[in-house]
């Protein structure tokens, strides 16, 4: 959700890192042909985020459709990187997703260590219930 004179400046000059969604790509395919070419000629990644959410569903079949179209607005071909924590021992479904014609060029980078510690905080906070004055509580 970009304004639309932060969007005509990164078609003016575009640079940078740019997040969307597959379905904001898909308009970019549909409202602005014409502006594909600068705004992704010079293109080198795309990082799928959580591919685990996106691969052996319709909103990634769009996503791989549009990525196949997008290799005709790029002067080099892109990279293409899949991030997610919960592929476990499905990579071969996902490999054949990211490159169906070329195996062998994918790559899977796994931490064997998984010395991770998982830390967080919960906040909770009590502003009462409509019924019962938050002071009033016993809870």
């Amino acid at each position: 959700d970009v304004d639309a004179g932060k969007k005509e400046k990164v078609l003016q000059n575009p640079r940078g890192v740019i997040l969307i969604t597959p379905e904001s790509l898909e308009s970019f395919f549909v409202n602005r042909p014409g502006r594909l070419a600068g705004l992704f000629a010079d293109l080198r990644f795309v990082v799928i985020d959580e591919i685990h959410a996106l691969v052996g569903r319709e909103r990634g079949l769009q996503l791989r459709s549009q990525l196949h179209r997008l290799r005709r607005y790029t002067r080099n071909e892109f990279r293409l990187l899949g991030l997610s924590a919960t592929v476990g021992d499905r990579i071969d479904y996902y490999r054949r997703w990211m490159r169906p014609d070329d195996l062998e060029r994918v790559a899977h980078i796994e931490d064997q260590q998984e010395t991770k510690r998982v830390q967080y905080g919960i906040h909770a906070y009590d502003t009462g219930s409509a019924d019962e004055p938050s002071e009033a509580r016993s809870d």
